[in-house]
């Protein structure tokens, strides 16, 4: 556990709480399924340990389907990448 303190001071740094951290970690998903893309890195990050971490509850199916949206922005963020 984060010692008060210090969650102070990373809230008043412009860092964002443990609540929000969290909250963040458990909404994306559900909003990568929703919009059927990832939208930045910190999303692709997400969902690449939530499609490899076999032992959380999302569905089957939902899991196919993020790996089908992870895999298209990987393939899309390499095309571009190799195009600068």
């Amino acid at each position: 556990m984060i010692p008060y303190d210090t969650a102070k001071i990373q809230v008043s740094q412009g860092l964002p709480g443990l609540n929000k951290l969290i909250s963040t970690l458990n909404d994306t998903p559900a909003k990568v399924l929703k919009r059927k893309r990832i939208r930045t890195i910190d999303d692709y990050y997400i969902i690449e340990k939530v499609i490899s971490d076999t032992s959380n509850d999302i569905s089957e199916d939902n899991r196919r389907e993020l790996e089908k949206i992870f895999n298209d922005f990987e393939s899309n963020y390499n095309k571009t990448k190799n195009a600068s």
